[in-house]
Parts: C-alpha cells; structure tokens; sequence
C-alpha cells in the first residue's frame, strides 16, 4: 500500500499478463513495458499517475475501484490506448462523472456501483455498442441515465438499484437482450413505461421498495420472466389482469404492499409459480 514501483522493476517482465497492486504509483519510463498485460487490478490508486509513456494497448479487464481519482485524473488519456478492453470497474471510485468512453469500442462491463459523488454519466456511453451489463447500483445521487442507454442491443444486465432514478429510458422495441433489471430502493420511481413490453427476453424484474402505483398492463408481454420482486411497494394498487400471461413466473413477491385490496383472477394461470 502506497508503494511506487519504476519502469525499471518491470524491465525483465515482458511475458506479464496479470498485474494486481494496491495504492501503489508508477514512475518512470513505461514505454515499451508490459507488452502483453491483460489484466490490471491496480485498486485504491494513487491520485496522480507519474508514469510517463504508459501504454497498455492489450489491456481486456481493467480495475480501479476504491480509488479516490476523480474525473480529472492523469492517468485517463493513457489508459486510452487499451481499445480491446472489454471490463471496467471503477466501483467505490469518487467520480462525479465518468471519463469519456468512445475509445472503448469492445466494452461489455461497465461497473460504477457505489461511486457515491457520481451524478452524471458520460453520454458517450450511448455509442458503447457492445456494452452487455451496466451496474450504477448505490449511486446515491445519480438521476437520470443517458437516453441511448434505452437502445443498447446488447445490454443483459442494468442494475440502478438505490439511486435517485426517476425514469427507465427504454426505447419501444429495444433492450430485446435485457435478462436483469435491478430498480430496487430507487425510491423516486413512481411508474414503468408503456414501453416494458420490449423486454422479450428479462427473467428478473427487483421493483422492491419502490413508490410505483400499478403494474402496466404491457408486464404480460415479458413471457421468459421468471422473478418478479414488487415487495414493499407500498403504494402498489393495481396488478392487471395480463399478468396471467405471464407462464414462466415461478416467484411473485408482493410482501407489506398495503394498498393492494386484491389479486386478478388470472392469477391462477400462473403455471409455474
């Protein structure tokens, strides 16, 4: 922990693929170093990046979470150069934005959780077309989400769980591939769009501890859904009748919604509940 390693020490490692430390710095001349890293777990980084000329071309999985960088940090342009990097994890990191991702043209993982000062997302994202799970979980201040996040092609996995979230930006016949949608604890989430019916493919929906009213009729679309979790919804009122179209559901979870006086008697299409 805080330990500053040289270009030097890493002159005899040409064969380096994994490289794990934590609060460390790196100075000196990089170039031409670490030719075949893969995999930089570097968590809890040092604020500046004295290293000169650090170019990780072949970088797949890159961690800095835990660290206190910031959107301004050095140590972004450089790690630019990694264009087949496919996971990015920068979760407890205290961003407030993140850092502008076209670069990243072969990103699947996008981990922001807990990055509590994040408010913003970069909308370059939107143009991050191979992107396949995106976890903004536990961004306490974060509000929106980029509208291109709603026609990801890609997207399996969307977690917003505990932020300040208000709307689901899902474009109608988009997010086909969507498997997980995790909106739990986002307490100023107050309706699902019409558009949920695009989710042809979501096995879990968490809606617990929101402040929705009613479920949209459209939720009879989502044929593959397997989990849906409304527990706590303390002003659900309203389940439709379509939700008995619903044959693949095996686990209903309406615990302590008060305001719900009853269930529609298609309820007992549920086949596999």
């Amino acid at each position: 922990m805080g330990e500053t390693y040289t270009g030097e020490r890493f002159k005899n490692l040409t064969n380096l693929r994994f490289l794990r430390t934590n609060g460390a710095n790196l100075t000196g001349d990089f170039q031409n170093l670490l030719p075949k890293l893969r995999w930089l777990e570097w968590t809890s980084c040092c604020l500046d990046l004295e290293a000169a000329i650090f170019r990780p071309k072949k970088l797949i999985v890159l961690d800095l979470s835990g660290g206190k960088i910031r959107e301004d940090w050095g140590g972004w342009d450089p790690l630019k150069m990694a264009t087949e990097l496919k996971v990015l994890n920068l979760k407890c990191c205290t961003l407030r934005t993140i850092p502008d991702l076209s670069a990243f043209k072969s990103l699947e993982i996008l981990n922001l959780e807990c990055c509590k000062h994040l408010e913003e997302i970069h909308p370059s994202v939107e143009g991050v077309k191979t992107l396949v799970s995106l976890n903004v979980g536990s961004c306490e201040k974060l509000e929106e989400l980029p509208r291109g996040v709603g026609k990801m092609e890609k997207l399996r996995e969307l977690r917003i769980k505990n932020t300040k979230i208000q709307e689901i930006p899902i474009s109608r016949g988009c997010l086909t591939k969507l498997e997980t949608l995790d909106a739990s604890n986002c307490q100023l989430l107050t309706q699902l769009p019409k558009s949920l019916a695009s989710l042809v493919s979501l096995t879990k929906l968490d809606l617990l501890y929101t402040r929705i009213e009613e479920l949209p009729e459209s939720i009879g679309s989502l044929k593959k859904l397997r989990i849906l979790d409304a527990s706590y919804c303390k002003l659900l009122a309203h389940i439709p009748n379509s939700i008995g179209d619903l044959a693949s559901l095996s686990l209903l979870n309406l615990t302590e919604c008060y305001k719900l006086a009853q269930l529609p008697g298609s309820i007992g299409s549920l086949v596999s509940l």
